[in-house]
């Protein structure tokens, strides 16, 4: 199977700001605003996956851990995409971030 990229429109830098400034659009939700805001303290890596986007598959498990119904699903793609996309560390940070809080509440 196919495991497409998003494409990556602007710096590691310029993506953060972009999400930190579209989270706080009121119609998000709370699930999709939270799993956002999770990209807080992400960090550059240094390596290639700043510069890869996000995986399909990379996507879709964060929308499973995030437990996106299909609009909450819907919602997050199109910031990410207004961001200037995910990138593959973004992505692995989120993916780490939720499944750390699935595990502190004891839902893994």
């Amino acid at each position: 199977m196919d495991n497409p990229r998003m494409e990556i429109s602007a710096s590691d830098l310029e993506r953060t700001m972009n999400l930190m400034r579209l989270s706080e659009a009121e119609n998000l939700g709370e699930k999709v605003q939270r799993t956002i805001l999770m990209l807080g303290d992400c960090f550059p890596s240094g390596n290639g996956r700043d510069a890869s986007g996000a995986t399909y598959r990379q996507v879709l498990y964060i929308v499973s851990l995030a437990d996106f119904d299909g609009e909450e699903a819907i919602r997050f793609c199109r910031v990410a995409r207004d961001a200037g996309g995910l990138d593959s560390n973004q992505a692995h940070h989120l993916i780490k971030r939720l499944l750390a809080t699935k595990k502190r509440s004891g839902k893994t």
